[in-house]
């Protein structure tokens, strides 16, 4: 239709969605054994960042998530 707000509008819903597959930013994650903090996750690049306990970062795939 050529109108910004109705993108938008369509946009947004779409993020909300794939971002109710996602953990919590903050949140705590059981990885290999070992709790992992969630620092940041990405929809477009479907991906999560990862604190480690020894503090590494590690950037995992959704799909790489134990169910």
């Amino acid at each position: 239709c050529g109108r910004l707000m109705c993108c938008l509008s369509y946009e947004d819903k779409y993020y909300v969605s794939e971002m109710r597959k996602f953990p919590k930013v903050g949140s705590t994650l059981e990885i290999a054994g070992s709790r992992a903090h969630v620092v940041s996750v990405n929809c477009i690049s479907r991906e999560i960042v990862l604190r480690l306990p020894d503090g590494i970062q590690k950037t995992i795939k959704l799909e790489e998530l134990p169910k």
